[in-house]
C-alpha cells in the first residue's frame, strides 16, 4: 500500500500498479476543470486511483474495466478511502454502458504498447495495444464520442509509441477541439495527455 496526495491505494499482483503515465493524469486533473456537478467515466481503471481523486472533484465518477481484478480492487480502495461517489464495475469499454448515458468527462489510460504477440493474462489488458499500439484506441475513440455531452470531455494519455496525432486527428475530425494538456519525456517514448473538447454536433 501507499499514499499519494491524501490518497491511500493498495496493490494486487493481477491489477496493473500506478506507474509514471497514471501519476502524469493524476497531477493535472485540475487542468480539466471539472466542477461539482459534472459526471464522469474512466475506462481502465486499474488500482482505482484516478477514479478516486477524481471523485472528489466531480458529482460522480463511473469506473470500468476489463479485468475483473480491478474492479474488486477498486472497490476495496474506494472502501478504504471512504469514497462514496464513485461506481466499479466490469466492462469491455463501452460493453456493459447503458447506450442512452452520457458523460461530462470520459477519460482512459490508453493500452498503447505495441505488442506481436497475444498475451492471456487478464493484467496485460491495461498496456497490450496489439501490433500496432491502437488495436483498444480506434475501438475506444469510435465508442467514446456517442457518449459525450455537449461541450463534454475526453482525455486520454496516450504515447509516441502508438501515432498519437492519430488520436488528435480523430477527435478533431469528429466535432473535436484538441490540446496537450501534460507530456512527460521517458527513456523510450514521450507521454502525452490529450484532452478533445465536444464544440460541435455534427459528427
Amino acid at each position: 500500500m501507499f499514499e499519494h496526495k491524501g490518497i491511500k491505494i493498495g496493490f494486487s499482483k493481477d491489477v496493473y500498479e500506478p506507474d509514471d503515465d497514471t501519476f502524469l493524469i493524476v497531477d493535472n486533473l485540475e487542468k480539466l476543470n471539472i466542477s461539482k456537478n459534472n459526471t464522469v467515466l474512466e475506462v481502465g481503471i486499474g488500482s482505482g486511483i484516478v477514479s478516486l481523486f477524481l471523485a472528489k472533484l466531480a458529482k460522480t465518477v463511473t469506473g470500468v474495466d476489463i479485468n475483473k481484478h480491478a474492479v474488486e480492487l477498486s472497490i476495496q480502495n474506494a472502501v478504504l478511502n471512504n469514497i462514496k461517489n464513485v461506481s466499479f464495475f466490469e466492462s469491455d469499454l463501452f460493453d456493459k454502458i447503458d447506450d442512452k448515458s452520457k458523460f461530462d468527462l470520459i477519460i482512459f489510460n490508453l493500452p498503447y504498447v505495441p505488442t506481436e504477440e497475444i498475451i492471456d493474462e487478464p493484467i496485460a489488458k491495461a498496456w497490450d495495444g496489439g501490433a500496432n499500439g491502437r488495436k483498444v484506441t480506434d475501438r475506444f475513440l469510435s465508442e467514446a464520442i456517442n457518449y459525450i455531452t455537449l461541450n463534454g470531455k475526453i482525455c486520454v494519455l496516450d504515447s509516441s509509441l502508438s501515432n498519437y496525432k492519430k488520436t488528435i486527428l480523430f477527435l478533431e475530425n469528429n466535432g473535436f477541439k484538441t490540446k496537450i494538456i501534460a507530456e512527460k519525456k521517458l527513456s523510450f517514448e514521450m507521454l502525452y495527455l490529450i484532452e478533445g473538447k465536444h464544440i460541435n454536433r455534427q459528427r
